[in-house]
């Protein structure tokens, strides 16, 4: 606990260092409140509703969480992150080791969640053909964009997606069912993952028959 007196010689200061000790009481207590929250987050796995409530991936690192009117506010062991809803994107912002960081406000981005207390999620655009984007938050870098269309989901160490194929072997292409052959955005996606011990995306030779509207 930190106590700070102040002493003053009229009484309008003196109510002034009153209101300034009880704002300074506060936030420390916010602080320690915020600590306290954070230091616990390993007692506590979060469950598939509340992955689906804040709209993030399940599988993601482990997290607590709180709302301040309409921005959640999302805490990892590593990292503290601001999300808040607007008309075609999210506003994110992530506080780490004591640096805040602006993820792309105003480019259609949406905060997926945190993965080896290092990575960054999102996913960018509002079409069928969005972006995948991974942030590595503590080198400040991207490490990974690329587009993808459908199946996001993470298992074990790596997040799963499925992207465009271009296939020259006929024999390579899936079927495609009745209704979508003769469509003219017809697409073949095929199976990928990004591997988060060795990122890099790695091709399974697995192809599906799909559309775009």
């Amino acid at each position: 606990m930190i106590y700070i007196k102040y002493t003053f010689p009229t009484k309008q200061i003196h109510m002034r260092s009153i209101n300034l000790t009880v704002i300074l009481f506060i936030t420390l207590f916010q602080l320690a409140s915020a600590q306290s929250i954070k230091d616990n987050i390993v007692k506590g796995i979060r469950t598939e509703t509340e992955y689906q409530k804040l709209d993030l991936l399940k599988n993601t690192d482990n997290f607590n969480y709180d709302k301040n009117l309409d921005t959640n506010i999302i805490i990892y062991k590593s990292c503290i992150v601001k999300k808040r809803l607007l008309e075609v994107s999210e506003e994110i912002v992530i506080f780490h080791n004591g640096k805040t960081q602006n993820i792309n406000n105003d480019s259609m981005y949406y905060f997926l969640g945190i993965k080896n207390n290092r990575y960054a999620i999102f996913d960018r655009g509002t079409s069928n053909e969005r972006e995948l984007i991974i942030y590595d938050f503590v080198k400040e870098k991207e490490v990974l964009k690329e587009t993808y269309y459908s199946n996001l989901k993470i298992e074990n160490n790596a997040i799963y997606f499925d992207a465009e194929a271009i296939i020259k072997d006929d024999n390579l292409k899936p079927k495609c069912p009745p209704e979508i052959e003769d469509l003219s955005y017809k697409i073949y996606l095929e199976k990928l993952y990004f591997d988060f011990q060795y990122l890099k995306i790695v091709h399974t030779g697995k192809y599906i028959c799909s559309f775009i509207e």
